[in-house]
């Protein structure tokens, strides 16, 4: 009996075994089959992408770091050009005045500056006269605008006491630097006029009177053309052996 019932059982779980390799075997079969190279051609196409994406992002990154780069360059340019560029007092190239410049030539004397520039702004309301003597000039100056011929008055004094001093105005204008250079070599007398002022300047050195010369043609200037005067500059002679000029 116990013979009989270890026999069925033994047939029965054969029959299930059997059973289950068939089905596993058709399921085999039926599957799609997988060609041998679609693995690799799957991993190709992967790292090819990893490939592109790698290179887009170092693109980027090498774009990113030339713009950078050439931001920095520029705003370093720009710095540069801003710092190094500066505001300067006094004539620019070919004797142009700069931004500053009038305060430059009077000292930074505001009044002597203000005065200069009323003057320079009415010049054509000064009237002047110059007579050539045999050691100097003697000058008139004069106007019918009550106002000017006061600033007139007023300027007149205030360089002759800048000359006593030598306290030097328009320094970049050689004649005026000679002339401050020379300062104890002139003699002058200064008249006011009720329309103006009256100037008799001489020396005993025949370098310095054609100094004084010069300067008298350089106002001269100033009152004919006004501020646009201001820029142009005069050579001076050059003093000989013998104390003269040549």
């Amino acid at each position: 009996m116990r013979r009989t019932i270890l026999t069925v059982a033994l047939a029965f779980g054969s029959g299930i075994l059997i059973m289950w390799l068939v089905c596993h075997q058709r399921g085999v079969l039926n599957a799609s089959p997988v060609a041998p190279n679609a693995t690799a051609s799957n991993a190709r196409q992967n790292d090819a992408a990893d490939s592109q994406a790698h290179h887009t992002d170092n693109h980027s990154g090498h774009a990113s770091g030339e713009s950078s780069g050439h931001d920095a360059e520029h705003n370093h340019s720009q710095n540069g050009h801003d710092h190094g560029h500066k505001d300067h007092s006094g004539p620019g190239p070919g004797g142009m005045m700069r931004p500053g410049g009038m305060g430059g030539m009077m000292g930074g004397n505001m009044a002597d500056m203000q005065a200069l520039r009323q003057l320079l702004a009415n010049h054509e309301l000064v009237e002047r006269t110059v007579k050539q003597l045999e050691n100097g000039v003697e000058t008139v100056t004069t106007s019918p605008d009550e106002h000017v011929a006061k600033t007139l008055r007023e300027h007149v004094k205030a360089m002759y006491e800048r000359l006593k001093k030598k306290q030097v105005i328009r320094p970049m204008d050689p004649l005026f630097v000679a002339i401050f250079e020379n300062a104890d070599k002139i003699d002058t007398v200064v008249t006011d006029l009720s329309d103006g002022v009256k100037v008799v300047e001489t020396s005993g050195d025949p370098y310095v009177v054609k100094l004084i010369q010069l300067h008298a043609a350089a106002v001269d200037r100033f009152v004919a053309e006004g501020m646009s005067a201001m820029p142009k500059t005069t050579d001076v002679p050059k003093r000989d052996s013998n104390g003269g000029n040549r």
